[in-house]
């Protein structure tokens, strides 16, 4: 059955509830959540079973040299904050999978939800997509069962896959790493294995309402979707007609979502922004070893920078009995506080129009990314600018999220950042900074459909919409 745009925005507007409600899903979560058991003990760093320092480059990596390893890194670059710079960094040079399944069920379109326990989630089960797992882990390197679901992605036709696209994680944490965020539709009878669930767009978006419920995985892949399909046009006049129905009766949110009206900047201009800039800078990057990193502690413990640390590295044992193996040693991130991602946006041209800064970091693939209008983790006052100031301060504005979301739980420990979008009046300043760009939300989603261009965490605030 050919799967359009217009299915997904059925799914994402539409009240049924073929299966159940919000009320029934939370209870379903709760359930297993208490039937689970699951235990995570911290443990330091030279404890961990089957991981090591190596004397020859002095990083940490697994005893099967797969998974991924904590290297040394030392930056050169033209952005001031970023030269000159030393810190530890993952290195994980395998591309994972996470993925959804989608299938009409009774004319409507669903996805097929996993309760997943990880042994960094805050409440260690959130909703995550069908299929989550890096390479070592589908390839079985663990020793473990095989991923449910697995065969579906590894096996399916171009003609099925949906979304596809490969995309960054934290680019400050992780050295280039890129997962691949798809989505595909199966037409055959799929067996609902436990901790499963189907649900439609509208029911996930209203779970990302609540905090550190759906997962940055999920909220990654279903910022790919977009709702404006290239083959609902006036020659397909009936699926034409339901389109225009349906944005019509929506908000300025869905209207802006669609492409329909002008914009503020041309898509064209938006890309030669973008590269002007990427050209104009450089990050230079090379690995070193852990004990060489100017400014940070290496020790039994811990990798912890000696003053105003963000984050560290420590140890962790894990004892998840849902998971394809049950105990398990590893290193993991765990932050320093909660940080804050703000997303500033207004109404322009009668389209809803968002400020996107241009985002130089670390471990990024190429340079920049397109980023929230800023995101800061735990960085000391005088570093914030203006519009953190209006976001945290002025009344002029209109709060429309503001939700508390967790990292990903497989390599952060309980980290979880503050989500917010603000909506500014109409005598909100238009001129922006240098770095600064204003972009609707169409044009968002139509360059979400490319490798690289959007950073997980504004990828994650367009999810929330």
């Amino acid at each position: 059955m050919e799967i359009r745009y217009l299915d997904f925005l059925e799914s994402y507007t539409s009240s049924d509830e073929t299966f159940e409600n919000i009320e029934s899903i939370l209870l379903w979560i709760k359930k297993i959540r208490d039937n689970s058991f699951s235990e995570v003990k911290i443990k330091p760093l030279s404890d961990l079973e089957n991981w090591k320092l190596t004397d020859e480059y002095n990083s940490i990596q697994h005893s099967k040299n797969s998974f991924f390893s904590i290297k040394g890194l030392q930056i050169e670059s033209s952005f001031s904050q970023l030269n000159n710079l030393d810190q530890p960094i993952i290195l994980q040079k395998e591309v994972g999978i996470l993925g959804f399944i989608v299938k009409k069920i009774n004319g409507l379109l669903y996805f097929l939800v996993q309760a997943k326990i990880e042994p960094g989630n805050i409440n260690f089960v959130q909703l995550s997509p069908t299929l989550q797992a890096t390479k070592s882990n589908y390839t079985r390197k663990h020793g473990g069962k095989e991923p449910d679901y697995l065969s579906y992605f590894l096996k399916v036709e171009n003609k099925n896959i949906l979304f596809d696209s490969l995309q960054s994680e934290h680019s400050s944490r992780f050295y280039k790493k890129r997962n691949r965020n798809i989505i595909i539709n199966v037409d055959e009878e799929i067996e609902l294995k436990d901790n499963y669930k189907w649900m439609t767009l509208r029911q996930l978006k209203i779970c990302m309402g609540y905090d550190n419920l759906v997962n940055m995985c999920a909220r990654s892949v279903i910022s790919l979707i977009r709702f404006n399909d290239i083959k609902v046009n006036s020659v397909d006049k009936k699926n034409y007609k339901k389109f225009i129905e349906i944005i019509s009766n929506g908000s300025i949110y869905l209207n802006s979502l669609s492409g329909i009206g002008d914009s503020k900047n041309n898509i064209e201009d938006i890309i030669k922004i973008f590269m002007k800039f990427k050209s104009n800078n450089f990050i230079n990057t090379k690995f070193i070893p852990l004990n060489n990193l100017r400014g940070w502690n290496l020790d039994s413990d811990c990798i912890e920078k000696k003053s105003n640390s963000e984050f560290k590295f420590v140890g962790i044992s894990s004892n998840i009995r849902t998971r394809e193996v049950f105990n398990w040693d590893q290193p993991i991130i765990y932050q320093n506080g909660i940080g804050i991602f703000g997303l500033i946006g207004k109404i322009i041209k009668n389209k809803l129009h968002v400020i996107v800064k241009i985002m130089p970091e670390v471990g990024i693939f190429d340079i920049a990314e397109l980023g929230p209008t800023f995101q800061y983790i735990n960085k000391p006052l005088e570093k914030k600018d203006k519009y953190y100031d209006f976001i945290i301060s002025s009344k002029n504005k209109q709060i429309l999220i503001d939700t508390i979301q967790s990292e990903e739980g497989g390599r952060f420990l309980n980290e979880q950042n503050r989500n917010i979008f603000a909506l500014a009046n109409d005598d909100f300043d238009e001129e922006l900074l240098p770095g600064y760009i204003w972009i609707d939300l169409y044009q968002l989603s139509f360059l979400n459909q490319f490798n690289n261009i959007l950073n997980i965490q504004l990828r994650n605030l367009i999810a929330l919409f």
